[in-house]
């Protein structure tokens, strides 16, 4: 399950906040690449943990080039 919690808006830049649970009942292996969606302008993307046991929660961060 992803869910935005926050966006943050200046200088040319939007910055995304989502919280990431595995809702499997098996272990989640992440990357950053599967964040990057072409078209989406994004810029760069942080994840605080890459493996996710089940109905454990991460927190994504995704940095795009704004309007």
């Amino acid at each position: 399950r992803l869910q935005q919690v926050r966006e943050y808006r200046g200088r040319g830049l939007v910055g995304e906040e989502y919280r990431l649970t595995n809702v499997s009942e098996q272990a989640l292996v992440l990357a950053e690449q599967e964040f990057d969606r072409s078209g989406g302008n994004v810029l760069a993307v942080a994840i605080d943990h890459l493996n996710l046991l089940p109905n454990e929660s991460t927190s994504v961060y995704v940095i795009r080039a704004g309007k």
